[in-house]
């Protein structure tokens, strides 16, 4: 079965059609509860950076005094500066995200998220200076666009590449552009490698003749590794409450 004659030539009027993919929607969905816990815990949907740190936000100074604080990568990508910087990120997954999904399915697309996400996180770790404050799932949406980048190029017939180089090209490229000091480029950098890496091991799950990649059971091995991860960082974030 060719996948590309099958779905990739209207793959986006499908979206259009059928509406948001479920991943898609868990992970907005998912964004909106913790900003909501955000705004209880610091009674602001504009947070200042010391909250920001409080509630879990990266900080090198942080991982200098104790290493434990590494963990908060895995929490940081969930968390947002402000209701615009949520909205901006949520734009961007729902430029990328039904795509991606319909093209990987929700397990290897959340998988995505997660990973691109803290790979972000790192680099903005190792690059900013070490007093600046870190959250947001940009690295993520920077993922979710650089795999999908990849996918698009391997799998999909050659005559419908350019559309999709076009599509996501517009959307990755600005956003690694630096422009304001008030973007963590760092990290948008980190989550598009990332990005590229998981597609490249998605490549390895993927045998030509199935349409979506296999190994589902390492995409959700990687989702609870990194979900019981983040339990342990929010466990440790609410301890020093």
């Amino acid at each position: 079965m060719n996948f590309a004659s099958n779905q990739s030539s209207n793959l986006i009027d499908q979206d259009s059609a059928e509406g948001l993919p479920f991943g898609v929607k868990v992970l907005l969905c998912f964004l909106g509860a913790v900003f909501f816990l955000e705004f209880l815990a610091t009674g602001s949907f504009q947070p200042r950076a010391d909250l920001l740190t409080y509630i879990g936000g990266t900080k090198g100074e942080l991982i200098k005094q104790d290493s434990i604080y590494w963990l908060r990568i895995f929490t940081a990508l969930y968390l947002h500066g402000s209701i615009i910087h949520l909205i901006s990120n949520c734009i961007g997954f729902l430029i990328g995200g039904p795509i991606l999904e319909k093209l990987i399915g929700k397990y290897w697309f959340w998988a995505v998220f997660l990973i691109s996400g803290a790979i972000g996180s790192l680099f903005s770790l190792f690059i900013t200076p070490s007093n600046t404050v870190s959250v947001g799932a940009s690295g993520g949406v920077m993922g979710v666009f650089s795999a999908a980048l990849l996918v698009t190029n391997i799998k999909v017939k050659p005559v419908f590449r350019k559309h999709f180089n076009i599509y996501f090209g517009q959307a990755l490229i600005p956003s690694l552009i630096p422009l304001s000091r008030h973007v963590d480029y760092a990290a948008h950098f980190g989550g598009a490698i990332g990005g590229i890496l998981c597609g490249l091991v998605m490549m390895l799950f993927w045998p030509k003749e199935f349409n979506h990649p296999q190994g589902e059971g390492i995409s959700k091995l990687l989702i609870v590794i990194f979900l019981i991860a983040s339990l342990a960082s929010l466990f440790l974030t609410i301890m020093n409450f």
